[in-house]
């Protein structure tokens, strides 16, 4: 067999290997990718309907009371001897990720916003 026909064998085979082997690692890795990417999504929504049933929550407290809580522990545990003391909320939630949402309100008292800590989405595989 004449050497540039080995040589190109020789190349043709190792060509093959690795498209096999990038076709096996796009064929593992991708729906992982794309799995991680639906799951961060799907925590985002969460987050936000947390923060909106929280607001509507503080929006209540604020209808009976005259004023914004100072804490979310307020919405649980409501003051005492003022009106309506049924509580609002049962519990406080986290954000998806474990940690607990921020609720601030302004120094005036007239408003209040929430945030939650910066969360990333999973590292790829």
């Amino acid at each position: 067999m004449p050497q540039g026909s080995i040589k190109s064998s020789v190349w043709l085979i190792g060509a093959g290997l690795a498209i096999l082997v990038v076709g096996y690692l796009a064929a593992t890795l991708v729906p992982r990718t794309e799995k991680a990417d639906a799951q961060y999504a799907a925590q985002l929504q969460l987050a936000q309907d947390e923060i909106q049933a929280l607001t509507s929550a503080v929006e209540i407290f604020h209808s009976r009371y005259g004023r914004y809580p100072t804490a979310l522990d307020e919405l649980v545990h409501p003051p005492s001897g003022a009106g309506d003391n049924r509580q609002i909320v049962s519990r406080i939630p986290s954000d998806p990720w474990g940690q607990p949402i921020q609720y601030k309100l302004a120094a005036d008292g007239s408003s209040f916003n929430f945030s939650i800590p910066p969360a990333h989405p999973p590292a790829s595989p």
